[in-house]
């Protein structure tokens, strides 16, 4: 079955080896797999492949596919800014946390021991969204994080890739409501 591989730099390396062919459990690999630089078409079998990306700067990462039918992989590099923001929101996310249940209880011993307060319960509420903020903000960035350690991928069926970059023309007529026709037309590529 067909595939295309496209780096979304003309510089990347992509690795595919096959780890499980669909249909026989049994089947080893004992190649060292496919490599391609920037783009590729490849037949291979369905199955369960290992897709390593080198980057030019020999930063390597790898993910886990299963190719079913023919298709076409956009493979981009590793975002190290979406790594890093999210290393960022996990770790204040965590610290706001606690610091957040630490106001909130201080809020409320300030009010029992100070019961004519006049800004009674504002410390209880500052606390309790510090508190939410970063209940929020903690698995967001974590996710983030791990998630981005890893090469970008978007995949395509091949057929649905093909028929987008065919050129299409698109003829329409309708009638005028004061007689007559229009006629349009339109040309996609």
């Amino acid at each position: 079955m067909p595939i295309v591989i496209k780096g979304k730099s003309s510089d990347l390396r992509v690795e595919l080896k096959l780890l499980s062919m669909a249909g026989n459990p049994d089947y080893v690999d004992r190649s060292g797999g496919i490599l391609c630089t920037g783009s590729c078409r490849l037949e291979v079998p369905p199955g369960k492949y290992r897709m390593r990306v080198i980057e030019p700067d020999g930063k390597t990462s790898e993910r886990t596919l299963t190719i079913r039918e023919p298709e076409k992989f956009w493979v981009g590099p590793v975002d190290d800014g979406a790594r890093t923001t999210g290393l960022v929101l996990g770790v204040v996310g965590s610290v706001m946390v606690p610091v957040g249940i630490i106001v909130m209880l201080r809020g409320v011993d300030d009010s029992i021991d100070d019961q004519n307060s006049t800004d009674d319960g504002q410390q209880l509420l500052f606390g309790l969204m510090i508190f939410a903020a970063g209940a929020a903000l903690a698995p967001v960035g974590w996710v983030m994080f791990g998630k981005s350690g890893k090469f970008s991928l978007e995949r395509q069926a091949l057929s649905e890739a093909n028929a987008a970059q065919r050129p299409r023309l698109t003829l329409g007529v309708a009638a005028l409501p004061s007689g007559g026709g229009g006629l349009g037309a339109s040309f996609n590529f």
